[in-house]
């Protein structure tokens, strides 16, 4: 209108991020993606006793919902984040108003640790088998142990089950991993990728390669030159021994080579806080670094 109103209010897209709940409490993460780093933070020092604890998208519940629900008719594609999506009330609150509103041709897409696909009364399996197209992108950093001490709460095989389950039970979801590129994994990557195409558990151009850049000490740019090699040494051998086979590898390449670019372009300063930390959330949570990552474990020790 001439005087700036909107008299219709139509939003094609949604990025919605109802909370910081969380049940995860990743190594490269804090309390405000995570719910459950706020004790640990709060034992470790990491934050303030006056933050809190679990966020919420609004002040008044009833007039967030009344607005957000407006929304909703006109969308075409609505993205999930967190926290964790799929651990949140609101989100199959969400999911239930489309259905009941008939608005089930939106595109949903999700980034999720996609650890569950149970809720209290909830099988979100159920609920996206109603929808038109389902893109969900699982946070996954490593498997097996090394990927358990990263990812605080995941437990690897149920991942597996779950990735089984979608592929098996719902046609409409496409799946996609996203990587942190990180100290903890940065070795393990091309293993994690061969391991996640040969298995099927994902296309091979349905997997990213995203850098850590915070927190600081966790960049793979700390690495000691000897380790950087090792790196790109594990690196050519995914080259040579799987991505030459691929029908077309371009994009994970040109992640690799983001990767190896990143992590050669300087020499990171910050190994003592690495130590640091290490060792005050592995004596909160009693595990150990070293034992988990051997490969690793010159990191833990004091330079001359």
């Amino acid at each position: 209108m001439r005087d700036g109103n909107l008299k219709d209010l139509a939003v094609p897209l949604i990025d919605i991020r109802f909370s910081n709940k969380c049940n995860y409490k990743c190594r490269i993460c804090n309390s405000d993606y995570s719910s459950l780093w706020y004790e640990e933070e709060l034992k470790t020092g990491r934050t303030e006793p006056s933050k809190a604890k679990e966020m919420k998208p609004a002040m008044d519940d009833a007039k967030f919902w009344e607005s957000f629900e407006r929304l909703l008719p006109d969308v075409e594609r609505l993205h999930f984040a967190g926290g964790e999506p799929l651990f949140m009330d609101e989100h199959y609150r969400t999911l239930e108003h489309l259905i009941a509103i008939g608005k089930t041709d939106v595109n949903l897409t999700y980034n999720t640790n996609f650890s569950t696909l149970r809720y209290k009364k909830n099988n979100v399996i159920d609920l996206w088998n109603k929808f038109r197209k389902v893109d969900v992108w699982a946070s996954l950093d490593d498997m097996g142990d090394r990927g358990d001490y990263q990812r605080k709460g995941q437990r690897w095989r149920d991942i597996e089950d779950n990735i089984r389950t979608l592929q098996r039970e719902c046609p409409p979801a496409v799946f996609g991993v996203n990587v942190t590129v990180n100290i903890f994994n940065v070795l393990q990557v091309p293993e994690f990728y061969r391991y996640m195409v040969e298995n099927k558990f994902v296309q091979h151009d349905r997997m990213n390669l995203y850098l850590l850049f915070f927190p600081h000490y966790f960049s793979i740019v700390n690495l000691s030159p000897a380790l950087k090699q090792k790196a790109v040494q594990q690196f050519e051998s995914l080259e040579s021994e799987l991505l030459n086979r691929l029908p077309d590898a371009s994009k994970i390449r040109n992640h690799v080579q983001a990767v190896i670019t990143h992590m050669m372009s300087e020499n990171g300063t910050k190994q003592k806080e690495f130590r640091h930390w290490i060792k005050a959330i592995d004596n909160v949570r009693g595990e150990n670094f070293s034992s988990i990552f051997p490969e690793l474990a010159e990191m833990m020790l004091e330079k001359e």
